[in-house]
């Protein structure tokens, strides 16, 4: 799930910076789509944290599977980056 989710945010950080038609001097897509994506992932992630901490709800499952959302999340993003590049 995380692993479309990713993909799914870069898709969308695309479209955005297709809209905002960047000047030359802007950095890599690639690079773009992968921090949005974190930025977006990271931004979920404390969300749901936060909404455990406050509800006191018991399924935080803690550091590891928080790190393993996130690093899936880039995953998708870069194969969504890679396989937007080749297309």
């Amino acid at each position: 799930m995380h692993l479309a989710g990713g993909a799914a945010i870069a898709y969308l950080a695309s479209v955005c910076l297709r809209a905002a038609k960047p000047s030359r001097e802007a950095r890599s897509p690639a690079l773009v789509l992968i921090v949005a994506t974190f930025f977006a992932a990271v931004l979920w992630e404390v969300s749901e944290f936060a909404l455990y901490e406050l509800t006191g709800a018991p399924e935080f499952l803690g550091m590891a599977d928080t790190l393993g959302d996130v690093v899936t999340g880039l995953v998708g993003a870069a194969a969504f980056a890679y396989g937007a590049r080749a297309a």
